[in-house]
């Protein structure tokens, strides 16, 4: 008769009064290296490229398959791949030194996972690749070493026990620890005792219904900063110290005050109450509704807009008895920028002290012609005149406004002409110096907006 093999491990059956003499060798060889390979023998896998592999089968002879210590190589692969194994019975320990995911399966099953660093015990159940252990009766984790779940775990009236010094519950990662269990008391699906500790990693706690504290709520790296708890009563602290405490008796603001016990609604603000809080409606009600009186008080920065001050005026308008500027600048915000100082009947305008233009305004001549903005003020200077020029007719021009332009004559002979609205004495405009460095003085009073009386001073020396 001729050798059959096994179905599963393919150990070598030799056939009844087969192999006479050299059956010694065949026994040998299934017991020292087959069976011995399936129950602690170890296989190297190394995958050949960046694909699926698949172990390695030989009737009676060594292969990858029957070993029972499977130790994925790193390198090649540059994704999660399918390592393959017989689709028969079979136990293994899978470590996966690879740096990607490596999926235990037979040919037509789903297979595990074995992440990149793992060690994972698998059997294949002649189907498919499952996890060969999934209950313990107990388990007992030692020393330092972490348990951690790669996916959702759900665990049902178990105890997940931290008592004892120094032991902690850490590393609670899920985005939500929620707790659905009813409100009685012994029914709660989560306690946490004096002793345990929840740290890093949890963002949120959700609590269905109650969440019960014994005493106060404390952060975790201030212990003085807290939420305390009693009987009718809680207290927000900081620094040891009390800043809000809320009672059956009101609301308190720092330990020592007085309890809040209503809000005022009183737009006169005829109470003179310590226990009640204004509400904004009956302040800006009390602000807005009468004449406002302050007695020797200093308005900082004040910004005064459609009122009056010192007596009743229209609303868009402000008098003042005495108004002092104490060396700071009086200017307008209105679109043409004009200041308007009127007098009273017969009142003038008195002014105590040098009345003066701070800086000489620079005209420049530019394409043969001077601009001058009265608007810009009543002094101004040609620094600098190089070329035949015009002096325009000002713009922004009202009676009264008088002023003086010097101009300074730089390099060559030129003539300086006016527009229509300069008038000088006997009706002719006079002749400007032409020697550089040389300068002149043409002094203004405006009669109409196209009248202005000049005078020219010559070689100012």
């Amino acid at each position: 008769m001729s050798s059959t093999y096994s179905t599963l491990l393919r150990i070598e059956l030799m056939g009844s009064g087969d192999q006479s003499d050299t059956w010694g060798t065949t026994n040998n060889r299934n017991l020292g290296t087959l069976i011995e390979a399936a129950i602690a023998g170890s296989a190297a896998i190394t995958f050949s490229g960046d694909s699926d592999y698949t172990l390695t089968t030989a009737n009676g002879t060594a292969d990858e398959a029957r070993n029972i210590f499977l130790v994925i190589a790193d390198g090649v692969i540059t994704v999660t791949r399918n390592l393959i194994v017989p689709t028969s019975t079979k136990l293994y320990f899978v470590t996966n030194n690879n740096t990607f995911a490596v999926t235990v399966k037979t040919s037509a099953g789903t297979g595990i996972a074995v992440p990149s660093g793992d060690s994972m015990c698998l059997k294949c159940d002649g189907t498919n690749v499952v996890e060969a252990i999934n209950n313990f009766a107990a388990l007992t984790i030692a020393g330092t070493a972490a348990l951690t779940a790669s996916s959702t775990a759900t665990l049902t009236n178990k105890t997940i026990d931290a008592s004892g010094t120094g032991n902690v519950i850490t590393n609670i990662n899920a985005s939500e620890l929620g707790v659905t269990a009813g409100t009685a008391e012994a029914s709660k699906a989560l306690v946490l005792d004096a002793s345990a500790n929840l740290t890093s990693g949890i963002n949120d706690l959700y609590v269905d219904n109650d969440l019960l504290v014994a005493t106060n709520i404390k952060h975790v790296g201030d212990v003085n900063n807290l939420i305390l708890f009693g009987t009718d009563t809680q207290s927000y602290e900081t620094g040891g110290t009390s800043r809000l405490d809320i009672s059956d008796s009101g609301v308190r603001l720092g330990a020592a005050n007085a309890r809040v016990t209503t809000i005022l609604d009183d737009d006169a603000m005829t109470a003179n109450s310590a226990t009640a809080l204004v509400s904004q409606q009956s302040l800006v009600a009390y602000v807005t509704s009468g004449t406002l009186t302050l007695t020797n008080k200093t308005l900082t920065s004040p910004v005064i807009e459609g009122g009056t001050i010192g007596a009743t005026t229209p609303a868009t308008e402000a008098s003042v008895d005495n108004l002092k500027l104490d060396g700071n600048t009086l200017s307008s915000t209105n679109t043409d920028g004009n200041i308007n100082i009127t007098p009273n009947g017969d009142g003038v305008i008195d002014v105590t002290g040098a009345a003066r233009q701070s800086t000489l305004i620079a005209l420049t001549s530019s394409s043969n012609s001077v601009a001058v903005n009265l608007a810009e003020g009543c002094f101004f200077q040609i620094a600098a005149l190089a070329e035949i020029t015009t002096i325009a007719n000002p713009t922004n021009v009202g009676p009264g406004q008088s002023g003086s332009i010097w101009i300074v004559h730089a390099a060559g002979s030129n003539t300086v002409a006016y527009g229509s609205s300069w008038k000088f004495a006997g009706g002719s405009a006079p002749t400007a110096s032409t020697t550089d460095t040389q300068i002149d003085r043409l002094d203004y009073v405006v009669r109409t907006s196209t009248h202005i009386d000049a005078s020219l001073a010559t070689n100012v020396s």
